[in-house]
């Protein structure tokens, strides 16, 4: 059974914080220290058949505890042994379409990243346009299009 679903991070107690932070760590193959999570609100998860397999943080205030005018997408990550099979597909279409934002930021960051252009491909499928590139990052946009009657 595959499950998606958004969390509020501040609702989370500390040892579910813990596992989160653990999750986050398994699919970015480096440590997330649990300390972290507090940078960000929102949280969404995919999970098959009972374990995350992968995950996204939203930020919508910044370090002065301001409300962004356009909420960032941060930390998305898929467990590598899913990587390139619709997980993070599914996901981003989660974030973009159920959790309500009508425009969403991202940045990748270009040093010693070698999924660079995978991840670029990835977000330009889900509606992403590329707004600005240069040497350390790219900052990518997507907004909600409007219906018309």
């Amino acid at each position: 059974m595959i499950l998606i679903y958004e969390v509020e991070l501040r609702m989370l107690p500390l040892h579910r914080r813990c596992i989160l932070s653990e999750h986050i760590s398994k699919c970015f193959c480096r440590p997330f220290p649990v300390s972290r999570l507090g940078e960000f609100q929102k949280a969404a998860l995919y999970q098959e058949k009972g374990e995350i397999v992968a995950l996204a943080v939203v930020r919508e205030i910044d370090t002065e505890g301001e409300t962004l005018k356009t909420p960032t997408v941060e930390c998305l990550g898929v467990l590598p042994e899913k990587r390139r099979k619709g997980v993070g597909t599914e996901l981003l279409r989660f974030i973009t379409s159920d959790m309500g934002y009508p425009k969403l930021m991202l940045h990748i960051d270009r040093p010693g990243n070698s999924f660079y252009h995978l991840a670029q491909n990835l977000y330009i499928s889900a509606g992403f346009v590329l707004v600005r590139e240069d040497d350390l990052e790219c900052e990518m946009v997507w907004e909600k299009e409007e219906k018309k009657v």
